[in-house]
C-alpha cells in the first residue's frame, strides 16, 4: 500500500496538472481508461469544491491499495455543492462525507 498527500494552489490553473498526476496514479494499479476518466472528474470536482469555497490550499491524500484507489480531500461542503457530491455519488465505488472531509473509494474490477 502506497500513501501519496498532493498539496496545490486552489486555482483553476491547477486543475489539469491534479488530473493528470491522479491518471498517472491510477495507471500504476491497472484502472481502465474509462475508469481513469471518472476518477479525474471527481478530483477535478473536488478542486471546483475547493476554489468555490475560496480556499488557499488545495490538498489531497490518496491511498493506493492492492484493488483499489481511496482518494481524500479537505474541502467545505455546502448547498452550492450539491451538484458536485451527485457527480461523485454516481461515479465512485464509495463515498463518506464528515465535517470537511470527503473520502471516495474507487475499486479495481476484476
Amino acid at each position: 500500500m502506497e500513501k501519496i498527500k498532493l498539496s496545490l494552489p486552489a486555482m483553476a490553473e491547477y486543475t489539469t496538472t491534479l488530473r493528470l498526476f491522479v491518471s498517472g496514479v491510477a495507471t500504476r494499479l491497472g484502472l481502465d481508461v474509462e475508469r481513469m476518466e471518472d476518477i479525474k472528474l471527481v478530483v477535478s470536482e473536488m478542486m471546483i469544491m475547493s476554489i468555490k469555497d475560496e480556499m488557499d490550499l488545495f490538498e489531497m491524500s490518496i491511498k493506493v491499495e492492492e484493488d483499489a484507489l481511496v482518494i481524500k480531500a479537505a474541502v467545505s461542503k455546502d448547498a452550492k455543492d450539491d451538484m458536485s457530491i451527485k457527480i461523485m455519488e454516481a461515479l465512485a465505488d464509495e463515498i463518506d462525507i464528515k465535517g470537511e472531509s470527503i473520502r471516495l473509494k474507487f475499486i479495481k474490477e476484476k
